[in-house]
């Protein structure tokens, strides 16, 4: 099997064990369930050679000596969790498609007509500097799971960081965080209910809460995600996104209208596509006076081993992830993954411009018009 794939002078005796149990698995699920392992012979070799493609690891230590020997100017670890990462999971965690959605009428790759830029940023910032009193909702990291929300992960942390600013700290503490499960379950079908899991575009999030008819986002208190104590682990394999719900976690004194999070203008956002110097030069202006935004990147097994350092391998490949920026430096950016701690500098990755495929500005909304539930979640129990 493992001359077949290739892979028998680059695996050793851990990642051999772990990828033979993944084939082994997939094998046995697959004779029980799966037509094709019940018919011919020639079948049942399709589906094998399937299996040896899908579940062959995505990266390796092999992979992370020679990276690291080739001195890139980043580090790649292959870390514990990933013995267990197969091709097809990490094929799972990537949310974005290559296919712009019809409606996505704010692509642009050139200033707007009668826009104009202010013309001043810094060589380098970081806006959990500039914003201290916000610095957890800037910095939080968070963990998708084997589940293809990373669209989601990226509009929430966006929206976390922004209400947080234009609140002036009022929106807060452990419990300021608004759900990604929500809008992967409610907002995946261009801002209407779908399966998140199968990937999503980040301003399906502010078209949603803009949307009449909805509550808007919600707190992660109100709606936990769904990798929590759902039935089906998100964290150790691949499922679908639940129904969109209609109300708030049993126990949770709140309704959805009660604790919507309505921002009017929010779906009025800027998609900067390609990341061309004007989409660079808005990107940085929006970040300097308004947060975070969020932007594209192509996510391949080489970034799975990414540890610290600036990454830099970059391609013309399109999109296939969402991430988020918060700040720059000269030649690249600061942002953020939502694959855990455990991966990156603490879930963190300083990345090179030219990994950037796109900008998603969110629509500017007045603190003072919107709908902000407070006190938040834990008080409202």
């Amino acid at each position: 099997m493992l001359w077949y794939s290739g892979l028998d002078s680059e695996l050793d005796a851990e990642e051999t064990t772990a990828f033979k149990g993944r084939f082994d698995r997939y094998m046995a699920q697959g004779c029980k369930e799966d037509p094709l392992f019940t018919g011919k012979a020639s079948h049942w070799i399709q589906g094998a050679k399937r299996a040896l493609d899908e579940q062959k690891p995505i990266f390796t230590k092999a992979l992370a000596e020679n990276l690291n020997s080739e001195n890139y100017g980043f580090v790649a670890k292959m870390q514990d969790w990933m013995l267990h990462e197969s091709k097809a999971s990490f094929e799972a965690r990537l949310g974005r498609s290559s296919v712009i959605p019809d409606d996505a009428e704010a692509v642009v790759a050139e200033p707007s007509e009668g826009r104009r830029m202010e013309g001043f940023v810094p060589e380098k910032f970081d806006s959990s500097e500039q914003w201290p009193h916000c610095r957890e909702e800037i910095l939080r990291i968070h963990n998708q799971g084997i589940c293809g929300s990373c669209w989601s992960f990226s509009c929430t942390q966006v929206l976390d960081a922004r209400i947080c600013i234009k609140s002036g700290g009022k929106f807060n503490g452990d419990d300021a965080r608004l759900s990604p499960g929500f809008f992967a379950s409610c907002a995946a079908h261009g801002g209407h209910a779908g399966d998140g899991c199968a990937g999503g575009w980040e301003y399906y999030c502010y078209k949603f809460i803009d949307m009449p008819g909805t509550p808007g986002a919600v707190s992660e208190t109100c709606s936990p995600y769904f990798g929590k104590g759902s039935g089906v682990n998100h964290f150790t394999q691949t499922s679908t996104a639940p129904t969109c719900s209609e109300s708030c976690s049993e126990g949770y004194s709140r309704s959805l209208s009660q604790d919507g999070f309505k921002l009017p203008g929010i779906g009025r956002h800027r998609m900067l596509m390609p990341a061309n110097s004007h989409a660079h030069s808005e990107a940085k202006e929006a970040i300097y006076r308004g947060g975070t935004v969020n932007h594209g990147i192509h996510a391949s097994g080489q970034f799975m081993g990414y540890s610290s350092g600036v990454f830099n391998l970059c391609t013309r490949k399109s999109a296939n992830h969402a991430v988020v920026t918060y700040g720059w430096f000269d030649g690249g950016y600061l942002s953020k993954n939502s694959w855990g701690d455990n991966w990156g500098e603490g879930g963190k990755m300083r990345i090179k411009d030219c990994m950037i495929t796109d900008f998603t500005i969110p629509g500017d909304f007045d603190v003072n018009q919107s709908h902000i539930p407070y006190p938040l979640g834990h008080h409202a129990r």
